[in-house]
């Protein structure tokens, strides 16, 4: 991955939880958006 790892090991748990959680919220996004057309769209219009 792209991501930079530092010296400090709290700060990779940190970037690396951050990226977990993105990629959770962005997959479950996904699935709903799979599911709820409606939701995809309301969610484009927002954005």
């Amino acid at each position: 991955s792209g991501v930079k790892l530092h010296k400090n090991p709290s700060h990779n748990v940190a970037v690396c939880a951050s990226v977990r959680v993105c990629r959770l919220s962005l997959s479950l996004l996904g699935a709903t958006s799979y599911v709820n057309p409606l939701h995809f769209i309301m969610k484009k219009e927002i954005s």
